[in-house]
């Protein structure tokens, strides 16, 4: 079980980091999808405002946003995975 947060939480790391890394070009590249007018499923857009998850447009947000998954993958890589490797080996 732990090993599937270990590797779980390192997707999380790795995920933020390119979020950090890449904020202004995926910012862009969802201001352009947005702008496109393309929808992947019927009434995408309504979907996004009921459930407030348009794709963030702002690098600063992309990357506040990467920063939250940073934060999130580290602490279940050094605290939840080995607390769930010693609660096991009881």
């Amino acid at each position: 079980m732990w090993i599937f947060f270990a590797v779980f939480s390192g997707y999380w790391v790795l995920r933020g980091l390119n979020a950090v890394r890449n904020a202004e070009y995926i910012a862009q590249s969802n201001a352009d999808y947005i702008a496109s007018g393309r929808e992947e499923f019927f009434e995408q857009r309504r979907s996004w405002r009921a459930w407030k998850t348009t794709p963030l447009t702002d690098a600063m947000a992309v990357e506040q946003a990467g920063r939250k998954k940073l934060i999130w993958g580290f602490l279940g890589l050094f605290v939840v995975t080995p607390l769930i490797f010693w609660i096991e080996r009881i």
